[in-house]
């Protein structure tokens, strides 16, 4: 072929020579090939679609009406008439074990074969039976031959323009024990196109189902095959064992029916509907319910696809087959899993190699070779629960997981692991619809005490991870078991003297026996985080003590008043203010998991991240961690996977994007994440340093840390009160009334509320920013959302001035639980002045060549005093003032901010009754940098500086609009003198 023509679509003409056309048979291996020789060959226009090709059969999508017409032929020496036409009639019924029911079924009732007929008699071939099969052997026959002098027999009595496949029904065994089915291109009835056909003998029409396997090569399906190559034995399709366990499905008329096709062979007849289907990319995992393929019960997925390396033409199904329907002759109820190759054919993959075993629940395929793991969940009753990896560690872990819950729904029968397990499972977007997750959350319930806390061993820490995972579950039932539990928590903090002899104070230890007497930095930052899950308000005098305690873990001596930490600046954080672990020698020496523990316990009390103990101990994480994750610095492999996840929670609280270039931290989540997935087993846990539950548990929290929150979970930020709303994300995109380029949000005013819906929710630092339009109550309602349901409600109240700018920092956690957001109360960021550039005066025009000064004012109003401003601090557009004055000039105008119009956002009103604030700016200092203005143009000039130091030094903004004007110098004559 010429290279010209290569990957492209061509036109051909040429001859057959052998003018049989994709056919396959029954007891055979596929049919031979048609040879075309070439006469002419061009390039072709670009097809509409494509069609895809599996096996050398091309696959049409098949719905709607299509007809099959049969025809009896009766060879010229042979005159037994095996079957008469109200036999080969029914055989289409609409009823089981009828063919236009069995399609339709298959395909959903997409497809059907209504209409179709039978020729009105046997037709006499021309020739005898060895005419056509010379040899007298299998696949010996001349199916063109044959085919032509059938349908020309009846082509006096039948329209074949009017159907789409042709079953032609002989009297012998023409073909000694082989039946065929595939396409013919030919010209029948004026119509030029290609129809299914088939050729069956009597053997094949005495059993229902090989008619189906037959028409399923008509529609363009190829066989599948068993392991080691058997295009027959495959039990679970209809286009490879057709005839498989016939007993318990064979109709008396008709014999043995068939069963369904397999998930593939639907896909590319186009039964299965997109959403109905679901591909998990290379990287991905996922945790799926599969409905039964032959009898899908509800809207959940029929099929999974999972390509291997990549690969869009080598892949593995997924499926979940039940004793339903035509399938009710099956060897088993099970998930059936097939590998494809678009370029051979589909092959099964059973457990254990043997072809009638399905996968069953608490089993586990796993392609090693290409990190590919389907495990079998849970039997719904209508399909099962599978969790799907393809690469993802996560998803492979999970599995592993969920096979050593035990029958009491924990795990290793310890309420903290059970706990660990149970939020892993909801991380990953489970619900307690799932029995994993119900039968672990049952579990903990059953262990709460009577103090409120939940354990049966270590008292803190189980009752600390207890709340995370009830919390997780957004499940308001559990509201009164995580009040108490915290309360429990608070109850057990350390609290009898703040005085450095009492170094214990603020913290927590291992149960109640351990208050005033014992505190550590790991027991205490799980009580930290669980409060903050509980959400106590930080207000509360359990926050203020735990502060004090992380003051005398760290190691910055002008904030730690314990005797040992004199001297010591490097800013991490040690285990404990009393006890220097691993052992004495240590002295107290910063370390990693206790640093980026001290780090996280920060950020949960609302330590600002600009705040010197913050930023001291991020410096300690980046002088001692360079990302490649090779142990707990300096402890080695000691409790190495626990210090992952608390690196993870403390990047997390910090907003530390890996994605920030040139910072120190860049890519530290996809380091840590390929860290992890190295030491991963084959089976999926993970054993390196404290143990397979611990380890695996600390593991998948950590890979948690930065994973993509479920799709359907969302959130609604609704406010009604006098000012506007601006929400930015954690990209700093935003979404206001006036424009909205956040994805997935959208912007709505219903009545007196102004709306901001976000849809596709990450992980991340988010601002709330209201701008205050008058003064009165700000009321705030942040509803989350699965689906369409609201699974839990922040609001808050807060009062708000006209021209005040207040803000809130959001975080959006997937740490504990699915969706967790922290709203922080607002404060006051900015205050918006009104200001007017050349006062009474509308439009402002301003002279770039002006050498004079441009006169502006900071309007005061009832409900602001410009007494309040400190002049020297103001700028406009940077430069400023040389001189200002208090003054009553203009009156203000709405809006403060975001003025863009010369002529429309401005007035000339004159004195309104209260002082102004007049300042003087040298024009030309202003105008500096108009070089590329046009005269004409229209443009914002902002206004900035702060209020007095007794106001808090609250910043201020204001902007006004003006009209750009570049006079032309005109040169002047000079006057002639008086002669």
């Amino acid at each position: 072929m010429h290279l010209r023509f290569n990957g492209k679509y061509v036109s051909v003409q040429g001859t057959l020579t052998t003018p049989l056309d994709n056919t396959a048979a029954s007891n055979s291996t596929q049919g031979p090939p048609a040879i075309l020789n070439v006469i002419s060959l061009s390039l072709a226009p670009l097809p509409e679609s494509r069609t895809p090709t599996i096996y050398d059969v091309t696959a049409l999508a098949i719905s709607g009406s299509h007809p099959w017409v049969t025809i009896m032929c009766k060879f010229s020496d042979i005159a037994d008439e095996p079957e008469d036409r109200a036999y080969f009639l029914g055989m289409y019924g609409d009823t089981e074990p009828g063919l236009n029911h069995y399609w339709q079924e298959q395909s959903y009732d997409t497809a059907d074969i209504t209409g179709s007929t039978v020729g009105t008699d046997w037709y006499t071939l021309p020739e005898t039976e060895l005419h056509y099969n010379p040899t007298d052997t299998g696949q010996g026959t001349d199916l063109s031959e044959l085919a032509e002098d059938c349908i020309a027999e009846a082509d006096a009595d039948v329209d074949y323009s009017i159907y789409t496949g042709i079953n032609m029904m002989f009297n012998s065994d023409f073909d000694n024990g082989w039946a065929w089915g595939g396409t013919r291109y030919m010209t029948l009835d004026g119509e030029t196109r290609i129809w299914s056909v088939t050729w069956e003998p009597p053997w094949a029409y005495s059993d229902i189902s090989v008619i189906a396997h037959e028409m399923g090569h008509g529609f363009g399906l190829p066989h599948s095959t068993a392991p080691g190559g058997g295009v027959y034995d495959n039990p679970w399709d209809v286009m490879s064992q057709d005839r498989y366990n016939c007993a318990p499905a064979t109709d008396p008329t008709y014999g043995c029916m068939a069963q369904h096709t397999i998930s593939q062979h639907k896909d590319i007849l186009d039964w299965i509907p997109g959403p109905r289907k679901i591909t998990i990319e290379s990287g991905k995992g996922d945790t799926v319910t599969l409905e039964d393929l032959a009898a899908p019960a509800s809207s959940n997925y029929q099929m999974a696809k999972i390509p291997i390396g990549g690969s869009a033409n080598n892949f593995y199904t997924v499926e979940s087959r039940r004793f339903t329907g035509y399938d009710s002759k099956l060897p088993d109820e099970g998930v059936i899993i097939h590998e494809v190759d678009t370029g051979s054919m589909t092959v099964l993959v059973p457990d254990s190699g043997d072809r009638e075993d399905p996968w069953n629940v608490g089993e586990t395929f796993i392609d090693t070779a290409n990190d590919i793991a389907v495990c079998v969940n849970a039997d719904t009753g209508t399909g099962f629960e599978v969790t799907i990896s393809n690469g993802d560690p996560i998803s492979l872990g999970l599995c592993w997981l969920r096979q050593q819950q035990q029958a009491n729904g924990s795990w290793q029968d310890f309420v903290g692991y059970t706990a660990m397990a149970s939020l892993a499972f909801l991380n990953a977007g489970l619900t307690e619809d799932d029995e994993v997750v119900s039968k672990g959350i049952n579990y903990l319930l059953s262990y709460v005490q009577t103090d409120g806390g939940i354990y049966n061993y270590y008292h803190n820490y189980e009752t600390a991870l207890s709340i995370l995972a009830l919390k997780a579950t957004e499940n308001t039932d559990y509201t009164d078991e995580i009040t108490n539990a915290a309360n429990y928590l608070k109850s057990i903090q350390s609290d009898d003297s703040d005085d450095p002899d009492y170094s214990w104070y603020g913290g927590w230890g291992y149960a109640a026996y351990h208050k005033n007497i014992w505190s550590d930095l790991s027991n205490s930052q799980f009580s930290a985080m669980a409060l903050d899950a509980a959400e106590v308000p930080k207000g509360d005098m359990v926050w203020t003590r735990f502060l004090r305690f992380l003051s005398r873990v760290q190691n910055l001596d002008d904030n730690n008043d314990m005797p040992w930490a004199d001297g010591r600046t490097d800013g991490g954080f040690t285990y404990s203010p009393h006890y220097s672990y691993p052992n004495p020698s240590f002295n107290y020496a910063s370390y990693g998991s206790m640093t980026a523990a001290g780090l996280w316990g920060l950020r949960l009390s609302d330590v600002e991240i600009a705040d010197n103990r913050v930023q001291a101990a991020l410096g300690w994480l980046q002088a001692n961690e360079d990302l490649n994750f090779l142990s707990n610095p300096p402890l080695d492999n000691d409790r190495r996977y626990y210090y992952y996840l608390s690196f993870a929670k403390a990047m997390a609280m910090c907003f530390l994007s890996q994605d920030d270039a040139g910072a120190w931290y860049e890519g530290w989540y996809d380091a840590l994440r390929s860290k992890i997935a190295s030491e991963q087993e084959e089976e999926g846990h993970w054993n390196q340093a404290q143990g397979a539950y611990p380890d695996t548990l600390f593991a998948l929290l950590t890979l948690q840390a930065q994973q993509p929150l479920p799709a359907d979970l969302w959130m609604s930020i609704i406010l009604a009160s006098p000012a506007d709303l601006i929400i930015y994300d954690p990209q700093d995109r935003l979404c206001s009334k006036d424009e909205c380029n956040i994805p997935g949000a959208e912007f709505v005013i219903d009545g007196t509320e102004q709306i901001v819906n976000l849809h596709e929710v990450e992980p991340g630092h988010y601002r709330f920013v209201f701008v205050g339009t008058g003064d009165g109550t700000v009321h705030l309602m942040v509803n989350k959302y699965r689906d369409d349901d609201i699974t839990n409600t922040v609001s808050k109240e807060f009062e708000i001035k006209n021209y005040e700018i207040l803000e809130s920092d959001v975080l959006v956690s997937s740490l504990i639980g699915a969706l967790t957001i922290d709203v922080e109360e607002p404060e006051l960021v900015l205050y918006s002045v009104a200001v007017d550039i050349k006062p009474q005066s509308c439009p402002n025009p301003l002279n770039t060549k002006s050498k004079g000064v441009l006169p502006v004012a900071v309007l005061g109003a009832e409900d602001f005093d410009v007494t309040k401003i400190d002049p020297a601090s103001m700028f406009l557009k940077g430069v400023p003032p040389i001189r200002w004055a208090l003054e009553d000039v203009a009156t203000p105008f709405e809006p403060t901010i975001n003025k863009e119009d010369c002529f429309e956002d401005c007035n000339n009103l004159g004195p309104d009754g209260y002082m102004d604030l007049t300042l003087k700016f040298k024009t030309q200092e202003i105008v500096a940098d108009f070089d590329s203005t046009q005269d004409g143009d229209c443009m914002v000039l902002s206004l900035t500086g702060h209020l007095r130091e007794k106001f808090n030094s609250t910043p201020i903004l204001g902007e006004d609009v003006v009209h750009i004007q570049k006079k032309k110098e005109v040169k002047k004559k000079a006057k002639k003198k008086d002669k």
